[in-house]
């Protein structure tokens, strides 16, 4: 019988099977406590990302556009200088054009997209795309040589549903990158009901990019007549796309299109004079 003590070796060296028991079950609740804490920092995790992807889709994020240039210095001067060279059009008309766009340019946040429909009568046909270019360039002066155009004439020929597939994708992609006016030119010539995607893009505040400007240009077929006031003369526009061009397309689209890309109609007048040649050519 060993004393008190007098321990074998295999007793020295080795724990005893009470004691592996014992050690075992000392190791065996901190291993489940450890483990128990992981996966409920795993759920929270879990739950926490969750609700951010929520909050992200609930309420997207407001863009605050930062740019090298003054973009209000540059558009409010290149109005100006446009004015110099378009001699032509009315008072009205660069009222409208400078009052709306500075407007959406000292927002902070935008609450709505800035939304011009150009108009042109046939004398003015010819110049209408070269200001809306040049507008464009002053709106986005940092994408100057690379501006975002959407030239209906290489999609009136499409089928519809192809031609809305790609503006979208191209809207986008334009977005993402950083671009800030989006020209449509020659609107009417998109094939119906194609241009009812605009409606989603310039819905006021329910627009998705509010930071960003369109501007359409559209060739009118004829001369509004001189005895329409000013008022009527731009709301000829609307009779035109909605009585010609769109008649085939359901009337409450075509009237809730309208409402949003015609709020701000600026009918172009024809040019002759020398320094606009120069600016176009």
């Amino acid at each position: 019988m060993n004393k008190v003590g007098d321990e074998s070796c295999d007793e020295r060296g080795k724990p005893s099977a009470q004691r592996i028991r014992i050690n075992h079950w000392i190791l065996d609740p901190g291993t489940k406590s450890q483990s128990s804490h992981f996966r409920a920092l795993e759920i929270f995790l879990s739950v926490a990302v969750a609700c951010i992807a929520v909050f992200i889709y609930l309420d997207p994020p407001v863009y605050e556009m930062k740019c090298d240039f003054d973009l209000v210095e540059v558009f409010e001067n290149g109005v100006e200088k446009l004015q110099l060279s378009f001699t032509n059009q009315t008072d009205r008309f660069w009222k409208i054009l400078r009052t709306r766009g500075l407007a959406h340019l000292r927002e902070k946040y935008p609450r709505r997209p800035l939304v011009f429909l150009l108009p042109a009568p046939p004398a003015a046909h010819e110049w209408l795309d070269c200001l809306a270019i040049k507008l464009t360039e002053k709106l986005d002066p940092r994408h100057k040589t690379t501006l975002a155009i959407i030239d209906s004439e290489k999609e009136k020929a499409n089928p519809s549903e192809t031609t809305k597939k790609k503006m979208d994708n191209f809207l986008k992609q334009k977005v993402v990158a950083g671009h800030r006016v989006i020209l449509i030119r020659h609107l009417e010539l998109l094939p119906p009901p194609s241009p009812i995607l605009f409606h989603s893009y310039c819905d006021d505040q329910d627009a998705p990019h509010k930071h960003v400007a369109f501007i359409f240009t559209v060739h009118m077929p004829v001369e509004p007549s001189s005895s329409l006031s000013s008022e009527e003369a731009e709301k000829s526009v609307e009779d035109y796309l909605s009585g010609e061009v769109w008649v085939k397309v359901d009337k409450n689209a075509v009237a809730s299109l309208l409402s949003r890309i015609a709020d701000t109609v600026v009918l172009m007048n024809g040019e002759s004079s020398g320094s606009v040649k120069a600016l176009c050519s």
